[in-house]
């Protein structure tokens, strides 16, 4: 399978709240939404969790990247390989099936 490399918007990005609405909005400036969250199903404080989680996502993945560039010393446990398991993550981060 053919993938293709993704580039993400440039955090930092913040949470904001929806002008009067229940939901929140991840930002990454004053004019760019990354995401709304405004789920009939969850709390307040599930929306806010949910988006401060989603606003994190470009230092988490900055992590995990640093996490990857350590040698892997497991081998022959590569599934449960910290270096393997980051790898995977920055996989399923920055790459999409072609």
């Amino acid at each position: 399978m053919t993938t293709t490399k993704v580039e993400h918007t440039p955090g930092p990005w913040r949470v904001e709240s929806r002008g009067g609405m229940n939901g929140r909005e991840v930002r990454a400036d004053a004019t760019y939404v990354v995401a709304t969250v405004n789920t009939t199903n969850n709390t307040a404080g599930n929306r806010l969790a949910n988006a401060r989680l989603i606003a994190a996502a470009p230092e988490l993945l900055t992590v995990v990247v640093h996490a990857a560039a350590a040698p892997c010393l497991a081998a022959d446990f590569a599934s449960q390989c910290l270096h393997c398991i980051a790898r995977a993550a920055i996989r399923a981060a920055t790459e999409t099936p072609a």
